[in-house]
């Protein structure tokens, strides 16, 4: 996760890019969490 925020703070037009991967690792640790929840 570390090399994916570097790679997507370079950029300033990568905005996109970054949200996604924020969105992804959001809902991933939401899935995790409910998951384990359970």
């Amino acid at each position: 996760m570390i090399t994916n925020r570097k790679m997507a703070m370079k950029p300033r037009r990568d905005t996109r890019a970054r949200n996604l991967v924020f969105f992804i690792t959001v809902i991933s640790a939401l899935v995790v969490g409910l998951w384990l929840a359970r």
